[in-house]
């Protein structure tokens, strides 16, 4: 074998050597660079709301905790209570730098009833969970309602107006699960495009009620003399409001409250684009981790009435699965309540 031989089989195995590396380098290329662009959190519902103000509070400490120098903004695509943005996540690139914000019994159903809806909540790639909140009713307080039997007999004479955010909604299914079909209360309701939507028509009169995670409701209330909180969905006071009724301090039996239907309270996380690959979903797991255990977020969501609670990863893939199967048992009666 020649010089100009030997020369071509080392060039020959430098070349599969090399073909070989640049096969394997994705993971660990992903793993060094990301991210290589702003992160973007797509919150599914309009500006001012609840959603939007956690997810700019949290975006300075996930920018923070994130390696490298890339932004983390805040972008509303708000309609459809929530599809919008989480098929905007669902069928975008599973790079890792798009993320959303999920109110989990909301976009479970939405996922249930909604034959156009391609996606399934259970399968997105979770960083993890903000807190799991309870659910408040809030009310105009012209109405004069203390309790719940207040609103059962004003309810007699017309029912009840619920402002919701949307055909399948928190609002909207607890009206219909709780209070209507559960608590014998007749609702009607009026769908608005995002939460400020519905705050705003509560406290000029067009609708009667509405429900949300009782922080978001208590904030609103407490800025404004024209709205009350009536309950918290709860046996237990909530944390930062203990001055807001329980349900039982409301009214609601304890039979009631033992027997309501599995529609009451939610979990807020994050989550992105199915397919993420593992080295880069295990930098936002840990960025998100970091974040949330930063004491400087801790001072930011006490400041703004924010509880905490983080499950990371896996933990909280878990329980969304547990939590839809409990939705799925009762696919069939929401579909014919809703659609």
């Amino acid at each position: 074998m020649n010089y100009v031989e030997r020369i071509g089989i080392i060039a020959s195995g430098v070349s599969v050597i090399c073909g070989m590396l640049l096969t394997a380098a994705p993971a660990s290329a992903q793993e060094g660079t990301f991210p290589s662009q702003t992160v973007e959190i797509v919150v599914g519902r309009s500006a001012g709301g609840g959603m939007d103000l956690h997810a700019r509070g949290l975006a300075p400490f996930l920018q923070k905790h994130l390696p490298g120098d890339e932004s983390v903004i805040v972008t509303n695509r708000p309609g459809a209570g929530g599809v919008i943005a989480l098929t905007s996540i669902w069928d975008a690139e599973p790079d890792g730098h798009q993320i959303t914000m999920t109110i989990t019994s909301s976009d479970i159903i939405n996922s249930i009833v909604n034959d156009d809806v391609a996606w399934k909540l259970s399968e997105f790639d979770f960083l993890g969970s903000l807190y799991a909140a309870d659910t408040g009713l809030l009310v105009r307080s012209d109405l004069g309602w203390e309790t719940i039997d207040d609103m059962r007999e004003a309810a007699g004479d017309e029912p009840i107006v619920f402002g919701t955010t949307g055909v399948g909604s928190t609002a909207h299914i607890e009206g219909l699960f709780l209070y209507d079909q559960h608590l014998g209360i007749p609702v009607r309701f009026v769908h608005y495009p995002g939460t400020s939507d519905v705050m705003l028509a509560v406290a000029r009169g067009e609708v009667h009620a509405t429900s949300f995670g009782v922080n978001t409701a208590a904030n609103f209330a407490e800025g404004d003399e024209s709205l009350d909180m009536l309950l918290a969905w709860s046996e237990e006071p909530v944390e930062f409001f203990e001055d807001v009724p329980t349900a039982l301090e409301a009214g609601v039996t304890q039979e009631e409250f033992d027997t309501a239907p599995p529609v009451m309270g939610q979990w807020r996380g994050l989550m992105t684009t199915p397919g993420t690959p593992e080295p880069v979903l295990e930098i936002l797991r840990q960025a998100f981790a970091d974040a949330m255990n930063d004491p400087e977020y801790d001072e930011w969501r006490l400041q703004a009435n924010l509880p905490k609670r983080a499950l990371i990863g896996e933990e909280f893939t878990e329980l969304v699965e547990r939590i839809e199967a409990g939705y799925e048992a009762i696919g069939d009666e929401l579909k014919e309540l809703i659609q």
